[in-house]
């Protein structure tokens, strides 16, 4: 499993609880969800082969239940019934479960039948699967370089954010602070990264767009740059990398 990215070290339960006495931002709270490695989702098994079971309500809606841990599938258990939930119980990841929702899914609930249940209903779901896919490519960016792995995952990522700074005369490329004098792109992978910036350097004068992954790696590689910096301001650690990465990236994904 790939090593995570300098991630929050509150569990899911103590992000939950926060979130809930508004402690903890919504955007915190769903980092922390699509980082947790160890999700409990009731499954069947056909022919050797787990999937989800998917729960459908009094109003027809098709729900899914999550577990933080197995106390919380303990309890849900006990309460429903082995008849209601299944026999059966896969743990797998937050990239894994967020990652592969059902298109019918309505509401993915999280801990339910417990004092910290929660729930994502229908119209945020695009958002859960944006988060599966964000710590999918900060955890490939940690590891590409020790595995030489995950470059398609670098590059098939949609919504790198690159930083520019404005001023009367136009528009130019915001750098890293950097001790050496290298001039370093400043790129983010997350909406909550992007506001780490803004909060470390303020929003005057600063403009981020948003790119995918093969533009931004061709366009970068043609800059006069020494590198590029990932997530510079947090909320992970920042992943510094020479400007033949682009290049590599380019190369190697096809």
């Amino acid at each position: 499993m790939s090593e995570p990215v300098g991630e929050t070290t509150l569990n899911p339960r103590e992000a939950i609880a926060q979130f809930l006495a508004q402690q903890l931002r919504g955007i915190q709270l769903l980092r922390i969800l699509a980082s947790h490695d160890h999700w409990l989702v009731p499954a069947s098994f056909a022919q050797g082969q787990p999937s989800f079971i998917y729960l459908r309500d009094g109003a027809g809606q098709l729900n899914l239940f999550t577990f933080t841990d197995t106390k919380a599938y303990d309890a849900c258990r006990a309460k429903l019934g082995a008849q209601t939930l299944g026999e059966h119980y896969i743990e797998t990841t937050g990239v894994g479960v967020w990652g592969s929702l059902a298109d019918d899914v309505s509401i993915v609930n999280i801990n339910p039948n417990s004092e910290q249940e929660i729930h994502y209903k229908r119209e945020q779901m695009p958002n859960l699967r944006y988060w599966a896919q964000v710590i999918k490519v900060e955890r490939a960016l940690a590891n590409v370089l020790t595995t030489d792995s995950g470059y398609d995952v670098i590059k098939a990522f949609d919504e790198y954010y690159i930083a520019f700074g404005k001023d009367e005369q136009g528009r130019y490329l915001l750098l890293a602070p950097d001790d050496k004098g290298r001039k370093l792109a400043l790129l983010f992978t997350a909406e909550d990264a992007v506001d780490a910036l803004l909060a470390a350097r303020g929003q005057q004068g600063i403009e981020v767009v948003s790119y995918d992954g093969a533009p931004l790696f061709n366009m970068l590689k043609q800059w006069p740059l020494d590198g590029m910096v990932f997530n510079a301001y947090g909320p992970t650690k920042p992943l510094a990398f020479a400007l033949a990465f682009a290049e590599r990236v380019l190369q190697v994904a096809g």
